[in-house]
């Protein structure tokens, strides 16, 4: 991340956000998986569950708090590129509570080429909320969600954690 990067982390309900979504950004969730090729974006994406010691775990109790870690790179292809314009990325993160509950967060950040961003998205489990296994998708749009034109910027990526009690 540059110091130049600007981020902002905004907590929205997902039925807001699906709804506007449409299904053409529904990729990865439990309605099926991504068949576009990664080297068709410019972008790449990967995530990981950690516990509040910041230890990768999946495996979680209700009072604890799960931190998401999202980490998106824009690859410097060659030198050719060095001139190559940063760009704005909206990452989209759902979690799937089971019962169909959902919450979304949105980060927005700008990413120069050849470089890493990295977050954590700090997600809370209530006293009140179902044991069994939760799912989070992410996603990565040049603009906000429900903004006509919006296109993906990375392969979509879905993790999953599981609530025991």
């Amino acid at each position: 991340m540059t110091k130049n990067s600007k981020v902002m982390i905004i907590p929205i309900l997902a039925a807001v956000l699906l709804s506007s979504l449409g299904t053409a950004f529904y990729i990865n969730g439990p309605l099926g998986t991504s068949t576009i090729s990664e080297a068709s974006y410019p972008m790449t994406l990967s995530a990981q569950t950690f516990n509040s010691t910041f230890q990768p775990d999946d495996v979680f109790t209700r009072g604890e708090t799960v931190y998401i870690m999202v980490n998106l790179t824009y690859p410097l292809v060659d030198s050719y590129y060095a001139n190559a314009t940063p760009l704005t990325a909206y990452i989209v993160v759902t979690v799937y509570m089971p019962f169909y509950t959902s919450l979304t967060y949105i980060t927005i950040t700008t990413v120069d080429p050849g470089e890493t961003f990295t977050t954590f998205i700090p997600f809370l489990i209530l006293g009140s909320f179902p044991t069994g296994t939760y799912e989070v998708d992410i996603i990565v749009l040049d603009r906000m969600p429900g903004d006509p034109g919006a296109t993906l910027l990375a392969n979509p990526v879905t993790i999953t954690f599981t609530v025991v009690s």
